[in-house]
């Protein structure tokens, strides 16, 4: 019998073909929706079932998903192919040598990639508290793949062992070098994520002129470079409608990133002062009031309430508008639309909440807001729109956000920092 030969009735006892086939499918699935969603992010084309407002949105939008600046789903789809690769030359390679040499390869690539699924698991259900079903999928089937490859793996623990009477074998201490391999590459993911913050990145939208009439009650401004036309006077404002640079926040009351962001732009106004004025745009992701969802996420149910409310309080008194929507986004989740429109009341009155409620303006202007979100032909949330340009989802840290500000609209802070 050739050495060959030999090697392979030895992989055979050691490495069954189920086995291989077994991991190959895991890795494979991962790798093909890992490369979905590479392409969907290269593309920026849509995701199936990730729309506007869901929690794949808010995963895919968030600064873990991606590692300095190389996309998270590139890395699974480079890890996935070299698993792959080893586990061919495990199985098919000529000699035991070159076999144990794979196994070595296969197993670092296991630990690798089992404690990345983990972290990102981890990121999902501690840190956003949003889950992406593709991202998890794939977590969970790479975890199994390298669940079977570690349960597969002949390592010789002792002098004499099974595999290594059989031929093909890791020595303990290379394993224990390739599991150390493993540990280092999970834990240089891990590192690059928590310390490289990436920067707040403006796209620009349009390409036409930046208009903006100067302070007066007719006030005219144009956004993303005369995508969006608006009259600062007449919509909700944090701040004054008279500042000198005017922004727009398109937001939800029940989207997570939206509260984040939220604290952020409260920070920048506290920083440049009466520079900055901000228009509230209340995007509601909830079916009954937006046409252009097909499905209402679950913790977006009463999103339309909630704008409505505020809307309402806007109407009836412009006024106390800003207190509501810090009270609003003050917690860390959605208080109770009850405990919400009792506080409503008693900042403007029951009866004259009442009566705004009833004003046709509200609808109109939720019809409104998401006919400018579709202008710039967008469904993230929160969507920053200043006069050149945008900046999607939440910005990596309030200093990030600053420092887009101080680049693009040439604000100063009114104290040194």
């Amino acid at each position: 019998m050739t050495e060959d030969r030999r090697a392979t009735a030895l992989t055979d006892n050691v490495f069954p073909r189920w086995r291989m086939a077994l991991i190959a499918v895991l890795a494979l699935t991962a790798m093909s929706i890992s490369a979905y969603l590479l392409t969907r992010t290269w593309t920026g084309a849509a995701i199936a079932g990730c729309g506007a407002g869901s929690s794949c949105n808010v995963v895919l939008a968030s600064r873990w998903s991606s590692w300095l600046t190389i996309p998270a789903s590139l890395l699974g789809v480079i890890s996935y192919v070299a698993l792959l690769a080893a586990l061919a030359s495990a199985r098919f390679a000529c000699g035991a040598t070159l076999r144990s040499a794979a196994w070595t390869g296969l197993i670092a690539l296991a630990v690798a990639i089992a404690g990345a699924a983990l972290w990102f698991i981890a990121l999902q259900a501690i840190v956003l508290r949003q889950y992406c079903g593709y991202c998890m999928t794939a977590h969970v089937l790479g975890l199994l793949a390298a669940t079977v490859v570690v349960s597969a793996a002949p390592v010789r623990w002792r002098r004499r062992s099974k595999g290594a009477q059989r031929g093909v074998a890791v020595d303990r201490r290379v394993a224990g070098a390739a599991v150390t391999a493993g540990f280092a590459a999970v834990a240089a993911l891990i590192l690059g994520q928590v310390l490289y913050e990436p920067p707040a990145t403006v796209v620009m939208l349009g390409t036409g002129e930046v208009l903006d009439t100067g302070p007066s009650a007719d006030r005219r401004i144009s956004l993303a470079r005369g995508k969006i036309y608006l009259s600062p006077h007449g919509l909700p404002m944090l701040g004054s409608p008279d500042a000198e640079h005017i922004i727009a926040v398109v937001y939800d009351y029940t989207c997570s990133h939206c509260r984040i962001t939220h604290e952020y732009l409260a920070e920048a106004r506290k920083r440049y002062g009466d520079q900055l004025g901000i228009l509230a745009v209340c995007v509601p992701y909830e079916m009954e009031c937006n046409e252009q969802l097909t499905e209402t996420e679950p913790q977006h149910r009463g999103a339309c309430a909630y704008a409505k409310l505020s809307l309402a309080v806007w109407r009836a008194a412009p006024e106390l508008f800003e207190r509501f929507d810090a009270w609003m986004f003050g917690p860390s989740r959605p208080v109770p639309l009850e405990q919400a429109k009792q506080y409503a009341q008693s900042i403007v009155g029951a009866a004259a909440l009442e009566r705004a409620m009833a004003d046709p303006w509200i609808d109109e202007q939720i019809h409104k807001n998401l006919g400018f979100q579709a202008m710039l032909g967008k469904t993230t949330a929160p969507l920053i729109i200043m006069a050149e340009g945008a900046i999607e989802g939440m910005p990596p840290s309030a200093e990030a956000l600053f420092k887009v500000f101080e680049q693009h609209l040439g604000l100063k802070p009114i104290e040194p920092q």
